[in-house]
């Protein structure tokens, strides 16, 4: 049962993630590439809050939040003026250097360690120890985030980013402020990706580097795809199922010495089926 509700919470944070990240590539149409990147704040932020000064949940997530939305406007800065694998490159090369100076900061971060014995969330007192005792939150973040989500995409403002995403000099010959939807979204998006970072290090109360690589950023892309871009029920669906789907594929009974191996390429071949059956994704735009 504890395995169950490990992954319904796991499950939930990746909703967070998807559902923050659909805005900017599949809404805004700005395919930037540091998500996990913006995860790994928030994460860090809580961490070292919790830590160091003892701040009570909910005060290191806000900071996290807050901190996490001032890096994602200065990342949309260089997105005013490129675009494509222009701006793929540049969001990178953020994540690089994030990822370097979080392994270099031991002082701070705990380097190539990172950082244990983060306090549990606790509310009036009573501590949230487990993966059942913690879902509660996890779904109601997760909602909350959502929400978010959803009334940004449908507001005449999210209209305006779908407009600037299939002509930006069109939507700005009829009065839109492109610096300011650039702008605004990444500092939504990044935000509530800090949200389900600050939920992860107070969950498994470890951060280090190796959680919050490109290949983290890539894994919540190939979820936001297999759902459908620019649709938010479809950040759902592929969440749930590609964090089922590896759990699922280690029921398969294998020869021990080739299991891992197997169930990867079985994991990558039904991704290519499905895209290849539904480009556009399960729930398409």
């Amino acid at each position: 049962m504890d395995y169950l509700t490990h992954i319904a919470v796991m499950t939930c944070l990746y909703v967070i993630l998807t559902s923050s990240f659909n805005l900017l590539i599949g809404y805004a149409g700005l395919f930037a590439l540091a998500h996990a990147g913006f995860f790994a704040v928030g994460a860090y932020t809580t961490a070292i809050l919790s830590v160091n000064y003892g701040l009570p949940f909910p005060i290191p997530m806000l900071a996290g939040a807050v901190l996490t939305a001032g890096v994602g406007a200065f990342i949309a800065l260089p997105a005013l003026r490129t675009s494509g694998h222009y701006l793929v490159i540049i969001t990178i090369a953020f994540q690089v250097i994030l990822l370097a100076f979080l392994l270099n900061m031991k002082d701070l971060t705990g380097g190539a360690d990172g950082i244990t014995g983060i306090e549990r969330v606790s509310i009036f007192g009573y501590e949230l120890t487990t993966a059942a005792q913690f879902l509660p939150l996890a779904l109601a973040m997760a909602a909350l985030c959502f929400w978010i989500c959803w009334r940004v995409a449908n507001s005449p403002f999210g209209r305006a980013l779908r407009a600037m995403r299939e002509n930006e000099a069109a939507t700005e010959g009829v009065g839109k402020n492109i610096l300011y939807m650039k702008v605004t979204v990444f500092m939504v998006g990044s935000a509530l990706a800090a949200v389900a970072g600050s939920l992860y290090a107070r969950y498994i109360t470890f951060v280090g580097v190796d959680t919050f690589g490109i290949d983290e950023t890539i894994s919540i892309l190939a979820m936001v795809i297999l759902g459908g871009m620019a649709n938010l029920r479809g950040s759902i669906l592929g969440a749930v199922i590609l964090v089922l789907l590896p759990e699922l594929l280690k029921f398969l009974e294998l020869p021990p010495d080739i299991a891992d191996k197997s169930r990867e390429i079985i994991y990558g071949l039904l991704l290519i089926i499905i895209l290849r059956v539904r480009p556009q994704g399960i729930l398409p735009e």
